[in-house]
C-alpha cells in the first residue's frame, strides 16, 4: 500500500506551491507526487503526470491530491477518473473537503 500525490495548475506562470505544502504535510517525499503543468479541461487520462501516475498505482495504493479541482475541470472527467480507481482498488483522498473514497462517507461525497 503506497501512498501518491498528484498536484496540478494550468499555466507555467502558475505554482504548484501550496498543493505541494499540503502533500508534504500528508508525509508525501517529492519523489511520490506527480504534478502536471496542463489546464483541467484536458481529460485526466491524456495528462501526462496523471497517465504515469495511474500506470504505477495498484490495487490497495492511495491518490491524494490538494483539491478535488486539481483532478480536472469537468465533472464527467473527474467522475470517470474516479470510476477508474474504485474499479482497481485505489483509495482517492482530497485533502482540502477531508474525503476519502475507501469510507462509506467519502464514497457517498463523491
Amino acid at each position: 500500500m503506497k501512498r501518491y500525490g498528484y498536484a496540478r495548475v494550468s499555466t507555467e506562470g502558475q505554482t504548484n506551491d501550496p498543493q505541494l505544502l499540503s502533500l508534504r504535510r500528508e508525509g508525501l517525499s517529492d519523489d511520490m507526487i506527480t504534478q502536471d503543468i496542463i489546464s483541467g479541461s484536458v481529460p485526466a487520462m491524456s495528462r501526462p503526470g496523471m497517465s504515469s501516475l495511474l500506470k504505477m498505482l495498484e490495487a490497495g495504493d492511495s491518490l491524494i491530491a490538494a483539491k478535488l479541482d486539481r483532478l480536472g475541470r469537468g465533472t464527467v472527467d473527474v467522475i470517470g477518473l474516479i470510476r477508474i480507481l474504485n474499479e482497481r482498488c485505489i483509495n482517492l483522498r482530497i485533502l482540502n473537503i477531508g474525503v476519502e473514497t475507501n469510507t462509506p462517507n467519502g464514497r457517498l461525497f463523491l
